[in-house]
């Protein structure tokens, strides 16, 4: 049946996701897409009670960033927020995103680093800072907002990232989240807003972010390669991180759990 906003109904994609989640003969769950609606999957997990006795290990971005806080926050999962697998042969992504992953999956070395940068001088911290890893695109964070599955900062770096949101839009957000206690304990946060422009060709985030620094306790870093966009260099929710000098800049490095 035609759906205005998804590829199917609710009930077909529910016994989809619980499917693959159940299955047997897999060990991955990979998304070809950005997956509007995942929200709305959640429920019915909820409600079937649905939860597998072996990990699983799930890849995605976007709007999927509802299903890895659930399975982070209430199932305790190890995801891999990265590209989906329509990326792989997408040109305008790079074909690192894709083999990123597969390191993770792949490599014997558990160790991995991204560069990042100082977005607002003013709040160096005393490095290196230590955290588990969280967060994903911003506008699901929100809502995530008063469910079961409701992202917590405490003891976290939070990497956050948006697209096409404006200035004022990415400010209402991030105060929208502090003003609820959601950045309370946080470490640090890592972000990369890609777009959001306004009408006259300017950009605004990097002002939101400077006011926004003005109001929490934690440093704000930057990363280009993040998230919506050609470069989105995976990272795994719940991983032990840490955020160090490297030279004139800085890196995040993470540990993998063993799956």
């Amino acid at each position: 049946m035609e759906h205005a906003f998804h590829a199917n109904t609710d009930a077909y994609r529910i016994e989809s996701m619980k499917r693959a989640l159940l299955a047997e003969d897999s060990k991955v769950i990979w998304t070809l897409r950005g997956g509007y609606g995942a929200a709305k999957v959640i429920k019915g997990l909820i409600d079937s009670g649905v939860k597998p006795q072996r990990e699983k290990v799930f890849i995605g971005f976007s709007d999927t960033t509802a299903l890895h806080l659930f399975f982070s926050e209430t199932w305790g999962w190890h995801t891999i927020h990265g590209a989906g697998l329509s990326q792989a042969n997408n040109s305008e992504c790079s074909a690192s995103n894709v083999d990123g992953i597969m390191s993770l999956l792949n490599s014997e070395d558990r160790s991995f680093s991204i560069p990042v940068q100082a977005q607002v001088p003013a709040k160096a911290a005393a490095l290196p800072i230590h955290g588990k890893l969280s967060g994903g695109n911003l506008s699901l964070i929100q809502t995530s907002i008063g469910t079961p599955w409701q992202m917590t900062g405490g003891g976290k770096i939070l990497i956050i990232e948006d697209v096409n949101e404006r200035g004022y839009r990415v400010d209402r957000m991030l105060h929208h989240l502090l003003q609820v206690g959601i950045f309370t304990g946080a470490q640090a946060m890592v972000c990369n807003f890609t777009g959001g422009y306004e009408s006259d060709g300017s950009n605004l985030i990097s002002k939101a972010l400077e006011d926004f620094a003005k109001h929490i306790d934690f440093p704000i870093f930057t990363c280009a390669g993040i998230g919506h966009g050609y470069d989105n260099a995976p990272f795994v929710y719940g991983a032990n991180a840490r955020i160090s000098a490297d030279g004139d800049g800085y890196k995040l490095t993470y540990s993998l759990p063993d799956y």
